[in-house]
């Protein structure tokens, strides 16, 4: 029976100290580090056709981001920044069309550990029944950040349905 306790404690000791330390139960002991990156634009054009579907995009060189930047219309409200593709890269994130309003899409944070970047995405829409823009509605995000040791990036998507006040 002493036997029994002694592990038991030793046992809680050892989770105790482990979980103090920054890991947790599954092996997980790294710490990410936060990356800063500036949000360039933010748009919600009003299309004829919701035909375009959600996309999540790094962009590295700069005829890429000619290639999308130069597709969409509303852009007269976001002048073309200039980007050192040398040290920086895009994310480009398009939460696809809606006939409607009340969605939206932004990055809460950015995480780098070892060699892997994630990027973490919200999207948002109005729960049925609320008062939105009557038009078919395309959100989507620019973001600019560095470039370094960014070899493999994760988008981790949340989706929340957001209730209205009545």
């Amino acid at each position: 029976m002493k036997k029994w306790i002694k592990n038991l404690v030793l046992g809680t000791f050892i989770v105790a100290f482990l979980t103090s330390c920054g890991g947790s139960l599954d092996g997980d002991f790294h710490k990410s580090k936060t990356v800063s990156f500036t949000k360039l634009a933010y748009v919600v054009e009003h299309r004829a056709s919701s035909n375009s579907k959600e996309k999540f995009e790094v962009i590295r060189t700069k005829a890429k981001f000619d290639e999308i930047y130069l597709k969409y219309k509303d852009y007269q409200y976001f002048p073309k920044p200039s980007i050192d593709f040398n040290n920086e890269l895009i994310l480009y994130l398009n939460m696809g069309g809606f006939n409607s309003g009340g969605f939206d899409i932004k990055v809460s944070k950015i995480t780098r550990y070892n060699n892997t970047i994630k990027v973490y995405v919200k999207t948002t829409q109005s729960s049925t029944g609320c008062f939105v823009t009557d038009a078919i509605t395309e959100p989507r995000l620019f973001i600019k950040m560095s470039n370094k040791n960014s070899q493999n990036i994760e988008f981790i998507k949340t989706h929340e349905v957001i209730k209205c006040a009545m």
